[in-house]
């Protein structure tokens, strides 16, 4: 058994995105920087939308990046720690840390989150090693889990 995750834990069961708000900036040049796509992003000032692309009343009040660790999934099928995943992602954005330590001088946060979806029992656990690292990019760790069904439909909306 695992220290990380009990075995009903899949690797298809989580993944690992960074999420990134800002006032202002331009998603684009997130995606330029870090070299990642983004499953979802916006603009402060751009018109809101519904999941399915209508336009809603108001404005976006803040930037918003989410990019998902797609790449790390291949390289670790078979692998269920999550430690592993994180530290991978950890390791890719060192290079990108003044960029990201920009984002949250100038007020934006930057997270790292890990979302488990359909188990609902797991162990997550943090070596002192990747504690530091994460300590030390200023990265912060946003745990989602959502039963299978709650999953299903939110994927469906959005």
């Amino acid at each position: 058994m695992s220290d990380d995750i009990l075995p009903s834990m899949n690797p298809d069961n989580f993944t690992v995105s960074l999420r990134i708000r800002h006032p202002s900036i331009d998603p684009a040049e997130i995606t330029r920087t870090l070299g990642i796509e983004p499953q979802h992003s916006f603009k402060a000032g751009e018109t809101r939308r519904a999941p399915q692309g209508q336009r809603l009343e108001g404005s976006y009040r803040e930037s918003y990046w989410i990019g998902e660790f797609r790449e790390l999934d291949a390289g670790l099928r078979g692998v269920v720690a999550t430690e592993a995943v994180l530290l991978q992602a950890v390791v890719i954005l060192r290079r990108s840390q003044p960029f990201l330590s920009r984002l949250q001088a100038e007020g934006g946060t930057v997270e790292l989150f890990l979302e488990v979806v359909g188990t609902s029992e797991f162990n997550l656990g943090l070596s002192p090693q990747l504690l530091s690292l994460l300590a030390r990019s200023g990265l912060a760790v946003v745990l989602s889990v959502h039963a299978e069904a709650q999953a299903l439909e939110r994927r469906k909306t959005g």
